[in-house]
């Protein structure tokens, strides 16, 4: 027994061990779970779940649970009455010092102190391939990701919620609540996170959520939210069909949702001539934001001809950024544009892998903003040759055909003479 304590402690050492080790060694960004103060939002309806390893064994009464994950800091001196001395409320996707996250894997513990990377989903080891369209559509139709108001407003128009009027106020609800005396507030935040939460782990932990609704519980923890006075708890302790209703409305919408997402691209860049110049159109799948920092490079061959800051662009009738290439008579036929710089995305879906490992601390998924440096590069298409013109002298039968050669104008007269035959008579 006391042999196997020793191996215990041992492992656990090495386990600790390899955690600051990775985390020395790890040169990006790392967000710290902090032991006070980590719970941003707690919702005050719960549920059941199912053991990883044993799916007879019933976890009851769990409370989806917003943490807060702080930037390159543990802050553990900060608890809910100082956060603000340093931290903004409420928190927004363009809040870049600490991110709020939903848990993406129920069968690992919270672990205090844990640090973690931030991965984009699509490159995620943690998260499973057949799911992240999945994860990605929950998140980006889900509280605190778009505000309360937005989410209803989109629920109402996929008729998952309905209007409804209560002594003279309108109020927002699940259809089945449309005609219950009992149903008389609109959906509430906690109901809002409890259905993402059990949207999020249906994916991420399959088969182990027995109830997406146990009961409610009358609220008095102690969260970011409650603390600063951004969130009331609406339910007193018990069972409630609204609830239910409302919760289980709310996550069959999220779990059909299924959507991509895209880094910045570019999808064409294409050339036009004229007789004394190329201008470049170059074509990304979104339109720069006032925050992104990108410069493109004209390359001729292995000759950079061109560089402009993108911003500094105007667009085309196609929305394409274009700018004028002039003194090059000729594009080579592996003419390519790079656009380098740092791009700013506003609501990209990330995982925090725990970097200790994916079995050592539950991993974590949100969405916020950030800046992030990329490379690009493109073929460019279309026209190669400044483009020959030819115009007819309207006094004479003259034609002057220009040509742009190295920038210079030249101008040949090409003289066809005409004999006008007389008759003879």
């Amino acid at each position: 027994m006391k042999q196997k304590l020793i191996a215990l402690l041992f492992a656990i050492m090495v386990c600790l061990s390899l955690d600051v080790v990775k985390a020395e060694d790890y040169d990006g960004d790392i967000y710290y779970l902090p032991k006070t103060g980590s719970n941003y939002f707690v919702s005050q309806h719960t549920y059941s779940f199912y053991s990883k390893d044993n799916r007879t064994t019933l976890n009851e009464f769990r409370t989806p649970t917003l943490s807060d994950l702080r930037k390159n800091t543990l802050d553990s001196d900060l608890n809910y009455d100082t956060f603000t001395n340093k931290y903004t409320l409420p928190w927004t996707t363009s809040e870049l010092n600490y991110v709020v996250v939903y848990c993406a894997d129920k069968g690992i513990p919270v672990v205090d102190e844990a640090g973690y990377r931030r991965v984009p989903i699509m490159e995620s080891t943690f998260i499973d391939d057949n799911i992240k369209k999945s994860l990605i559509g929950i998140l980006k139709n889900s509280y605190p990701y778009i505000s309360k108001d937005e989410m209803i407003s989109n629920l109402l128009k996929e008729g998952v919620l309905v209007e409804k009027t209560v002594d003279g106020k309108v109020i927002y609800t699940a259809k089945n609540n449309k005609d219950l005396d009992e149903a008389t507030i609109s959906i509430t935040e906690d109901e809002l996170v409890s259905a993402t939460q059990m949207a999020i782990s249906t994916y991420t932990n399959p088969g182990q959520i027995a109830k997406i609704y146990q009961a409610s519980y009358e609220g008095s923890q102690n969260t970011l939210t409650t603390k600063h006075n951004l969130h009331t708890y609406a339910y007193e302790f018990g069972y409630h069909t609204t609830v239910q209703n409302n919760i289980n409305a709310v996550y069959n919408y999220l779990i059909s949702q299924k959507e991509t997402e895209l880094d910045f691209q570019v999808t064409k860049v294409e050339s036009t001539a004229t007789t004394n110049k190329f201008t470049i159109h170059v074509t990304t799948n979104r339109p720069l934001n006032e925050k992104d920092n990108l410069k493109v490079t004209l390359y001729n061959g292995e000759e950079k001809i061109a560089e402009y800051n993108m911003k500094e662009l105007k667009t085309d009738e196609k929305g394409a950024y274009i700018f004028d290439v002039t003194d090059v008579p000729k594009l080579d036929e592996n003419t390519t544009i790079t656009i380098t710089g740092a791009k700013f995305e506003y609501d990209r879906v990330y995982v925090y892998e725990a970097l200790s490992g994916k079995e050592s601390a539950q991993t974590q998924i949100g969405i916020s903003a950030d800046s992030r440096d990329i490379e690009l590069k493109a073929e460019v298409t279309g026209e190669k040759v400044l483009t020959v013109v030819e115009i007819k002298n309207p006094e004479t039968t003259d034609y002057i055909a220009i040509v742009a050669l190295g920038g210079l104008m030249s101008a040949i007269l090409f003289t066809i003479v005409y004999h006008n035959k007389r008759k003879l008579s």
